[in-house]
């Protein structure tokens, strides 16, 4: 993505694990946005994991 931060009027969220070894935690932080950090997820298990299929229901609602 290469952006460090939101445009004004846009909500964005990014979900990220610190088990991801193939995309580094500090590139996944993006200033502005609603940043959600969890334990034990692996880069694949950000696709199946229940806990991210819930962060992404509930912040697709807001």
């Amino acid at each position: 993505m290469g952006a460090s931060s939101v445009p004004d009027g846009v909500d964005f969220t990014s979900i990220y694990s610190s088990s991801d070894l193939i995309v580094a935690n500090s590139l996944s932080r993006i200033d502005g946005a609603n940043n959600i950090h969890i334990l034990g997820v692996t880069h694949l298990g950000l696709l199946t994991d229940r806990r991210v299929q819930n962060l992404i229901i509930e912040n697709l609602a807001k």
